[in-house]
């Protein structure tokens, strides 16, 4: 058997494994570096496993029998994160638009119409380079001032798997955030804004955190839940970049 025809192999025992109807394929990629199994779902419906360059076939099922919880969770009958492509409900800055085509270029047609040009992904990207600072830094100090705490200083934050952090320096508190953020949706950003809020009387996810969590969103679990949906690696693999 050839090594093309193992890793077929594999990747249909996994989906075996999983058996779940929102799997829509299972993808194996050989790592060239370490000997560690991992796994993740991307774009809510696919099952990426990574295996070491000598890897054994019984070791890679078992690994994914393990985690097969945390897969199904994480499964959705769609991605939940779009391709930026005509028809598409996108959000932007804490707004909702639809990609519409006009002729050979596009535009976000919303509460207001943004010109894309031929690429809507290139152009949403040079926008967050532009703005997503000064946006963040807004939309954080009207959600302070709603749970009547005083805005620390917000920054960019280039982390590879967190959506947000809340951290002490000598200058005060700091508040950092993935450019990505400006795509959420606006229920969602709020949440993840409001939870690193919270962050700056208690640094810990202790009980009387969540107890103020709660009290700002009483709704707090579902948006957790929603937040969830979104992962960080997507958005780098559909833009194609890295902070």
């Amino acid at each position: 058997m050839s090594e093309e025809q193992r890793i077929e192999a594999l990747a249909a025992a996994c989906a075996a494994i999983i058996d779940h109807p929102y799997l829509q394929n299972v993808q194996i990629e050989r790592t060239l570096i370490g000997r560690r199994y991992s796994l993740r779902v991307a774009f809510n419906t696919r099952l990426c496993v990574y295996v070491p360059y000598l890897y054994s076939e019984s070791e890679a099922l078992s690994f994914v029998k393990k985690h097969r919880r945390y897969v199904c969770n994480r499964l959705r009958p769609q991605p939940v994160l779009p391709a930026y492509e005509e028809g598409d409900a996108v959000f932007l800055f804490g707004k909702e638009y639809i990609v519409a085509r006009a002729g050979d270029t596009y535009r976000l047609e919303g509460e207001r119409s943004i010109d894309c040009g031929y690429d809507v992904k290139k152009h949403i990207l040079a926008l967050l380079y532009r703005n997503a600072e000064t946006f963040l830094h807004d939309y954080t100090r009207a959600v302070a001032a709603d749970c009547g705490i005083a805005c620390p200083k917000v920054t960019l934050s280039h982390a590879k798997s967190y959506w947000g952090c809340c951290r002490r320096e000598r200058e005060g508190v700091t508040v950092s955030y993935l450019r990505w953020a400006c795509l959420l949706p606006e229920r969602v950003l709020r949440y993840l804004v409001v939870h690193e809020l919270c962050h700056i009387a208690c640094f810990n996810h202790s009980r009387s955190f969540w107890a103020a969590v709660q009290k700002a969103l009483p709704d707090y679990k579902e948006r957790n839940k929603l937040l969830d949906d979104y992962a960080v690696a997507d958005f780098n693999a559909r833009f194609g970049v890295r902070w």
